[in-house]
């Protein structure tokens, strides 16, 4: 996230835009028969990318999360939160939070459709011409938020169906539990977008975002299993980064967390003065590098291990 620079400040929450983004607009701009028209659709979808997140980012604030900002990169947006309880009610009102202001756009732009005369031809001459008429703009408006909407609706955990089905799951299951059956259902939704190259017509999109999913799932469960292995201590340490994924999310850091684990010293006992470990190599929060390893490794939970 450092190639990112600010565009403004909406509801006092920071709004960032990846160098990559801009790289990618101007390569398809450059690709297309219609640059202008091209550029229309770009503002279209990243405007409504980042509606959506702020829908996630206020609803977080309802409930007193910081949020540190929301950044548009080539896959959609992220709003990048200081912390996320592990209670199913918080997590599951902050997921759905994004793909209900799409859905409740495409609503309106029903709405006001037909007012203004109603669906006119197929998606693909009104995307081509998103400009020419106040209809073809509405046609465009509605797909896209539908598109955002039920797409980031798929329960393929990092993305905000994945979240929701593991705050559905954690009602009942601890959050380990319901962490690690939540990316285990996104595994194997992600393995089918990998592998939709294969059916035509050939999208290079989704296999991306399937790869995206794959590794920010495992990355968010080592997490997870990090933080429940140290015996219960606080969800989330302060600042963590980023937290969720697909074409709108919301996320938190799993290195930030090692840091705080460390910083919180094992139960009963002072960190050593150096606040680096001891000589045996182990940390200050009671992991060695090995322990390490073997927590990236291991299927199910971990137990500290016992004392030297």
């Amino acid at each position: 996230m450092n190639e990112s620079f600010s565009i403004g400040r909406p509801f006092g929450i920071e709004v960032r835009v990846h160098i990559l983004f801009l790289y990618m607009a101007g390569f398809l701009m450059l690709i297309g028969d219609n640059p202008l028209g091209t550029a229309a659709i770009l503002v279209t979808l990243f405007g409504l990318v980042l509606l959506h997140e702020l829908g996630h980012s206020l609803v977080a604030r309802h409930h007193g999360i910081h949020v540190i900002d929301i950044v548009l990169w080539p896959l959609g947006g992220m709003a990048r939160m200081s912390e996320i309880p592990e209670s199913p009610r918080v997590e599951g009102q902050v997921a759905i939070a994004g793909p209900l202001v799409n859905l409740a756009l495409a609503a309106a732009g029903l709405l006001l459709l037909g007012l203004v005369g109603g669906w006119e031809g197929g998606m693909g001459p009104s995307i081509a011409h998103i400009l020419e008429s106040p209809t073809a703009f509405l046609t465009v408006f509605i797909a896209m938020n539908l598109m955002l909407g039920i797409f980031n609706l798929v329960p393929a955990f990092p993305m905000d169906g994945g979240r929701i089905l593991r705050a559905f799951l954690a009602r009942k299951r601890s959050y380990l539990e319901a962490t690690e059956i939540a990316v285990r259902v996104g595994r194997y939704i992600a393995l089918a977008m990998i592998f939709s190259f294969l059916i035509p017509p050939m999208n290079c999109s989704l296999p991306i975002i399937g790869v995206y999913i794959m590794w920010t799932g495992m990355r968010e469960l080592w997490s997870v299993r990090l933080r429940h292995a140290g015996g219960g201590a606080s969800p989330f340490g302060p600042g963590a980064g980023p937290m969720g994924g697909g074409p709108g999310g919301f996320r938190v850091d799993l290195s930030e967390h090692l840091r705080a684990f460390g910083r919180r010293g094992e139960q009963g006992a002072a960190p050593p003065e150096s606040g680096r470990g001891d000589s045996s190599g182990r940390s200050a929060g009671g992991f060695s590098d090995e322990d390490l390893r073997r927590l990236e490794d291991e299927p199910g939970p971990l137990r500290r291990p016992p004392p030297d």
